[in-house]
This record gives C-alpha cells, sequence and structure tokens, in this order.
C-alpha cells in the first residue's frame, strides 16, 4: 500500500473533523507519497532517538501521537530541533504522519483505550466529546485504585488529591487534562484522572484528582496506533518505540 492510501485509509478510521482546532496533525512529512510502506515505527513522540532508530533500522513511515510539527517552523535549518528532524527525515525517505486529538476523541482511541487498562468498563460515555467517564464493576477504595494506576500504567508516582474515600466513577483524559476538570465534576464522576493538571488546580478540588503524568498517560498510543496499521495492511511490520526522555533523577 502507498503512503497516501496509506494515509487515508488510517484518516478514515481517525478522521481530521474529531481534531480540534488549534491542533496540528495529519501528514507532517511525506517525501515519497506514492512509495509503499513495509515498516512501521509507532511512538508518542518523534523525538531525535526515534529518527535515529528509524534511520538506522529502515522504517519508512513514523505513526505518532504528538504532532511532530505543532507550533509551525519558519526555516529548514540544522538550529531548530523540529526542522533538523525534518531534514534527516526527508534525506531518508521517511514519512511521519501524526495523530493528534483526534485519536483522544475517536471511539477507540486512546481515552477509551485508557478506560479499559483501568478496568472501567460499564457505563462508558463521552466527557465533552475528547474525554472519557464509566464506572468501575465495583468500587475501590481510593488508595487501591492510586495502586493500580501506577501500575497499569508503570508510573513511578502519580500526585492525587483524596476528597472521597471511595471509587467509582471515574473520567480521564489523557495528557494535559486541567481543562476538563470542571466537566468531570458536572458528569458526576468522583474521580478524574489525567496526565497533568497542574498544583493549584488540583489545591480546589471537589472531586478526587490524580496527575499520572503525561508521558504515561498517552504512551499507549504507540500499541494502538500499530494495532489500527495492521488493521489497515496486515502485511506491514510494525514496532513500538517509546523513549522517556523525562526521568525521576
Amino acid at each position: 500500500m502507498t503512503r497516501e492510501k496509506f494515509y487515508a485509509t488510517l484518516s478514515a478510521r481517525i478522521p481530521a473533523t474529531l481534531s480540534e482546532e488549534w491542533d496540528n496533525d495529519g501528514e507532517m512529512c511525506v517525501p515519497s507519497p506514492t512509495r509503499q510502506v513495509e515498516r512501521v515505527l509507532c511512538t508518542l513522540d518523534v523525538c531525535d532517538e526515534v529518527v535515529d532508530r528509524a534511520i538506522n533500522e529502515g522504517y519508512d513511515l513514523i505513526l505518532s501521537h504528538h504532532p511532530l510539527i505543532f507550533r509551525g517552523v519558519s526555516a529548514l535549518n540544522t538550529h531548530d530541533p523540529v526542522a533538523k528532524r525534518l531534514i534527516r527525515l526527508v534525506q531518508n525517505d521517511i514519512a511521519v504522519f501524526s495523530f493528534h486529538t483526534r485519536l483522544d476523541a475517536v471511539e477507540g482511541g486512546i481515552n477509551d483505550a485508557l478506560l479499559e487498562m483501568l478496568g472501567i468498563t460499564e457505563g462508558v460515555s463521552s466527557l465533552e466529546g475528547m474525554g472519557r467517564i464509566g464506572e468501575l464493576p465495583s468500587p475501590l477504595r481510593f488508595e487501591e485504585f492510586v495502586n493500580r494506576v501506577k501500575i497499569v500504567l508503570d508510573a513511578v508516582a502519580v500526585n492525587a488529591l483524596c476528597v472521597k474515600e471511595t471509587v467509582s466513577c471515574v473520567a480521564v483524559v489523557g495528557g494535559e487534562g486541567k481543562d476538563f476538570i470542571d466537566a468531570a465534576v458536572a458528569a458526576g464522576a468522583d474521580t478524574y484522572l489525567s496526565g497533568r493538571l497542574g498544583y493549584h488546580a488540583m489545591l480546589d478540588g471537589e472531586i478526587n484528582l490524580i496527575e499520572c503524568g503525561h508521558y504515561f498517560s498517552e504512551k499507549h498510543a504507540a500499541r494502538l496506533l500499530a494495532k489500527m496499521a495492521k488493521r489497515i495492511d496486515e502485511t506491514v511490520e510494525t514496532a513500538v518505540f517509546t523513549p522517556n526522555l523525562l526521568g525521576l533523577y
């Protein structure tokens, strides 16, 4: 399957109409639109380590959640990190497709997968379009649920505000989720989980709040993209690579 057909097919599954107005995703870099897609590297961020691996191991397409180009590139030079990556990608004929907020919002996307990973399977519905809310099969103590979050997401630690000792109804938004706190409260959630909420927003919380880290709340996006790529063309070879550059020291 050619790159242009691969993108069109994947974009039909994750439509651009679901993207937020401020977002910038899609075809980030397509040096040769008619080249066949054979090896796909799936990731959260198109960082230098991902570009290095794609070049060194012969991947012809990178699928990412976070856009390679987000704030724009004013010039192609080696001084700007994003521009430098673009130059290297074009030189090595590697394409990049990014699916950002539309992958958050689409049915079966990042936030649905996050609920499923946490064992939240009942009464699942949308939270202001992008997020999700659902019920645990049986209530858990807050401490038990926090421990589940750390184990499932492989997070060393989380920031948490405990307002209610029992967790039953949970809302989630992967990534930066401060703007959805009020929606979680209005929807009747007793607990809200997101990648990043902010110190002051958490201090004023009316419900349980768990900030698990942007990376940990969305790194499963790479596995999700790999599965979607296989459904499009089972002959392609896929790999998942999500380096975390912001470690704890």
